[in-house]
């Protein structure tokens, strides 16, 4: 069963798609004009995009630069100044650890050196750091020579101790044979 109206229903339903696509096509023609990028637009932003992730770079270059600093001056915090006036701390020598440390630090430096897109604040940091592990190995020789000193006096020492024990025994040895003497006159 077919309405007696079809041909009106149909023409009234491809007009209003007419209408419908006039009425749409401004607003699509425009939405693609404004959202479009030109090559020049997609190459500013590329490189803007290149320009971050090397900025990102560099900041972790700062991170992992800072870390190492952080770490070698907690390590030479805990491990040598804080110790006891005496030395008695000082059993063993732990300087391979500090050359690690110090050598880390030289490394990281180095390679944010090397990544440093040339701002002041870089060449600043590169050189702090660098004068921390100048300054850090001066450190690490003063403390291997302190070590070796200390050695040398505690063996000193210990000689010296032997040596009154010795005595001491020889002292006591004389007093007891003097003793001995006088009872027997």
């Amino acid at each position: 069963m077919k309405p007696i109206n079809a041909a009106q229903r149909r023409g009234q339903f491809l007009r209003f798609v007419l209408l419908f696509l006039l009425a749409m096509t401004p607003v699509v023609v425009f939405m693609y004009l404004l959202g479009r990028n030109d090559s020049k637009a997609y190459e500013a932003l590329k490189n803007e995009r290149n320009e971050l992730h090397q900025k990102a770079k560099v900041h972790m270059g700062h991170a992992e630069l800072v870390g190492k600093v952080a770490r070698a001056s907690r390590l030479f915090q805990q491990s040598v100044f804080e110790k006891e006036p005496d030395f008695l701390g000082f059993t063993t020598k732990v300087d391979g650890v500090f050359l690690n440390a110090i050598r880390d630090l030289e490394e990281a430096s180095d390679s944010l050196k090397e990544k440093g897109g040339g701002a002041s604040s870089d060449k600043e940091l590169v050189a702090i750091a660098q004068d921390y592990a100048a300054t850090s190995k001066k450190l690490l020789e003063v403390y291997v020579g302190g070590f070796a000193e200390i050695g040398r006096l505690r063996k000193d020492y210990a000689q010296c101790d032997k040596s009154l024990t010795e005595k001491t025994v020889e002292v006591t040895a004389l007093t007891t044979s003097l003793e001995n003497c006088k009872r027997s006159r």
